[in-house]
Order: C-alpha cells, then structure tokens, then sequence
C-alpha cells in the first residue's frame, strides 16, 4: 500500500538511526520532507508500505519512475530505494514479500516499463530471492589537488543543471537521467551545506569540447561525486577530472569518487592516480521485465542513476 504523508513522517522517524549520520532527528526528518518535495519526487516517487492484516507496517520502501530506451522505445524504468524492516521484524521474510508485490505492481501499473533497478547495501542474496541480478560495480577514487577549476575546460556549467545530452544511441538499454532528477541530487548538496554551514559548488560541473561532467558534494561522506559523464574523449575526460578534483579541493572534500561504466572503463585504466575498487556498496541489481532485456546490457550505470 502506498504511505500516507503521516506514515512517510514516522517512516522518517523509525529510520534515522540508519541513515542519519551527521543530522539530529529534526534535521534528518526535515532533509526527507525537502527531497520529497522536489520536482523529479513529487512526479515519480512513491513510498511503499507492507503491513499485516492489522495494518500493522512489516517493511517500507521507496520507488523513483526513471526514464530510459531499450531498442529505441522510451519508457520507464522503476528505481527501488530505502528498504526497511525494523530489527525486532527482520529474518521474517517480510522485505522479500513487500518486493515481490511491489514488482507485480509496477507490471499492473505500467506494462510497458523496461525493468526495475536498485542499490543493494545489503549484499545481493536478499534481492535475488525476488529475481534481481546483481552486475559488477567498481569505484574510481581521486585525490583533490590544488588549482583554477576553470583552467583547463571550456567552461563551468551553470548551479541548475541544464538540458542534458540524449543517450548514447549504439546502447541497447540505457537508463537516462534528465535535469530535474539531477538536479535532485544537487538539492542533497544544497541541504548539507545549509545544515552543517559548507561552502557549496556553484557550478553543477563543467565543459571540454563535447563532452561533460556533471558532480556534486557529498558532504555526508565528505567527497566529490561525478554523477555523469557525457560523451567522453580522452584528452576532455582527462582535463574534466582534474576540474573536479580542483573544485573537491576547493571544498574541502576529501576524494572524488567516479563509477566506472561502459562508456568510460576504456579511458580510465591509464589514467594517472586513479585507484580502482571493487564497490561494496550500492550494489547495482537489475530485474528486466520487458521480453529480450538481458542484464548485462545496463551497462550504463552512473551515479546520476543512484536513488
């Protein structure tokens, strides 16, 4: 069953001893009412609730709608967040049924979607008993370095971000963020930096010829995200990345993390201070539900995707 907003609020509040580090509970409850309220939730966000026949919540969820193209048909695809059973509920099987349900009713809801899509912090072997298939994941950290962000590239781009490039059209199935779910994870920036009184990017990323990237502060974790790298060559990736370790720098953040993809494995294996890591968490999990969708062709899986 869908949540009302008096059931997301006492979700909040069950929840913010495991994901609120650094908030008090006032700050970690008002973070979740600001991302809700934000143009890409408030269009595609739901939070789920499995309850027994008393009404009683057993587990609780969210789901983001996404948009992506699989064989040149756009549709959506469904991103699955936030999974949680209280401690005194859990090893009862109630997370894997609320999935279960909640897969059967994205297929009632929209039987034209591509497939449905999560980061698994917990391993992959609870998401697999609902059908998911977890892909290899690898992280690509940098260390900041001192310097002009804006040497080197052609430009900064704007705070908001702007209309993006369409997707690479040689992919079979890709997974493609637009500016408002961008734009999302910039708010996460925006609301840190309020709390714990950070100075903020003011450029959502930068230019080099055609290529892009797009970042933002994690000050959670004290690191630079690149969320997205478009159209990437050699040489402009190369001058991108020193851009944002210069800005991780000028953050004061302690790494810029990049998840490696497709598109950009080829020109990170050489890449000078490059570290190379097996993720261990975020685990990217697919369950195709389109006819013809294979796993291993999401192979475009950026942090923008991350919900």
């Amino acid at each position: 069953m869908r949540a009302s907003e008096e059931q997301k609020q006492e979700r909040d509040r069950l929840t913010w001893s495991a994901w609120g580090a650094n908030l008090t509970l006032e700050q970690f409850c008002r973070r979740e009412r600001v991302l809700r309220a934000h143009p890409w939730a408030v269009h595609g966000m739901n939070t789920w609730l499995w309850v027994d026949e008393s009404g009683a919540v057993l587990s609780s969820c969210e789901s983001f709608a996404c948009t992506s193209v699989f064989r040149g048909l756009w549709a959506r695809s469904y991103a699955i967040a936030s999974v949680f059973t209280e401690e005194k509920l859990r090893g009862q099987g109630h997370a894997s049924r609320m999935m279960d349900a909640l897969v059967l009713e994205i297929r009632r809801h929209d039987p034209l979607a591509h497939a449905v899509v999560l980061y698994s912090d917990v391993g992959k072997a609870l998401y697999e008993r609902s059908g998911f298939l977890g892909l290899p994941a690898w992280d690509v950290e940098l260390d900041p370095c001192e310097g002009d962000v804006m040497e080197g590239v052609d430009e900064l781009l704007p705070e908001l971000v702007p209309e993006l490039p369409p997707p690479p059209a040689e992919e079979p199935f890709v997974i493609w963020p637009d500016r408002h779910q961008m734009d999302w994870h910039r708010a996460r920036e925006r609301f840190y930096g309020d709390v714990l009184g950070r100075a903020r990017s003011l450029s959502c990323g930068a230019r080099v010829g055609r290529s892009q990237i797009y970042w933002t502060a994690d000050f959670k974790q004290e690191q630079l995200l690149v969320l997205l790298v478009t159209e990437p060559e050699w040489k402009a990736l190369e001058r991108l990345l020193v851009a944002a370790r210069r800005m991780a720098h000028r953050l004061r953040l302690t790494r810029v993390l990049l998840w490696e993809d497709a598109s950009l494995a080829p020109f990170l294996a050489g890449l000078s201070g490059a570290r190379r890591r097996p993720r261990h968490g975020a685990l990217p999990m697919i369950l195709p539900l389109q006819e013809g969708l294979r796993p291993e062709e999401w192979r475009l899986r950026s942090r923008a995707l991350w919900v």
